[in-house]
């Protein structure tokens, strides 16, 4: 922001791209923005879109896992063929009007609002038509920011590579090694049926390290159970 050098868009471009002497293309950097090659200012501006180095407009309009979108959104009139007329939004209008909620802009954007979450993180099989093209879960490239996740029938076909689902199925661990900041289930070990089960936090283990005998919780909490390799 301050030197002005952020690219006018988020597109990666095509080919090499030399980066302390090394010849690179995008997909080196594997499809993770925090990858040590995003860090080189000439990678990043040839990788925009994998390093996300590029203007937040451009970024998604959408919440991860089923959560109301926090920012202004576009809705495009149906009932106009050339598809000009268009309309910023957010969610708060669509909870004073839930009409709103009838252009799928806004299903997507909006499903705590609208109600249209999908039961489970799962993608179907076949083809999905998105715009008068037929695309697959795997034409998103495994990203749940690519501009096919932003259309509701798509993300309603791939829930789970477009993140499009409830939190509940989100991974209830963290990254890194860092405690989990979210409820997860212990099963009680003692129970043959595994029927036996309870809702936990990191904090708890915290208060009692007991709890850290569970595998659930080592795996979940790291740091508080000192379990991380």
């Amino acid at each position: 922001e301050t030197c002005g050098t952020c690219p006018d868009t988020c597109k990666d471009q095509s080919g090499l791209v030399e980066v302390d002497g090394n010849l690179e293309s995008c997909d080196d950097a594997d499809e993770n923005w925090e990858h040590s090659l995003c860090g080189n200012f000439i990678f990043a501006n040839h990788c925009s879109e994998t390093c996300r180095f590029c203007p937040i407009d451009d970024a998604a309009d959408y919440g991860e896992y089923c959560v109301n979108s926090e920012v202004d959104f576009v809705v495009t009139d149906p009932d106009n063929v050339n598809a000009t007329s268009v309309q910023k939004k957010t969610c708060e209008a669509a909870d004073n009007d839930n009409a709103i909620c009838d252009h799928d802009e806004v299903k997507r954007r909006c499903p705590e609002t609208c109600g249209t979450c999908p039961d489970t993180c799962k993608d179907q099989s076949g083809l999905v038509e998105v715009d008068g093209n037929l695309e697959s879960c795997d034409d998103a490239d495994e990203n749940w920011e690519h501009s096919l996740c932003g259309n509701f029938i798509f993300a309603n076909h791939c829930s789970e590579t477009c993140r499009f689902c409830p939190i509940d199925d989100a991974a209830d661990y963290g990254e890194y090694c860092v405690n989990s900041e979210v409820d997860f289930v212990v099963t009680d070990p003692d129970n043959v049926n595994a029927t036996s089960v309870q809702k936990k936090t990191c904090e708890a283990a915290d208060n009692d390290n007991a709890i850290c005998d569970h595998d659930e919780v080592k795996r979940r909490c790291p740091e508080t159970c000192g379990t991380c390799p």
